[in-house]
């Protein structure tokens, strides 16, 4: 027997876009808060083996992507 639920709700997700200068700034700025730099968190990420949960996830909101 399947019930269906009368009402869902879900996470909110916000959504901020950035120019080229502010992505870099930002991604800078996550840098320093896990103490990487952006060659330290990519050797992590090739190794597939992060210092934090928080460096594994600045990794996989960059995509990998120098700043």
């Amino acid at each position: 027997m399947t019930t269906t639920p009368t009402h869902v709700t879900g996470p909110t997700v916000d959504v901020t876009e950035m120019n080229a200068a502010e992505w870099k700034v930002a991604v800078q700025r996550a840098l320093d808060n896990v103490r990487l730099t952006y060659d330290q968190l990519a050797d992590q990420a090739q190794r597939r083996d992060f210092s934090s949960l928080a460096a594994r996830k600045l990794w996989v909101a960059i995509g990998g992507k120098r700043p």
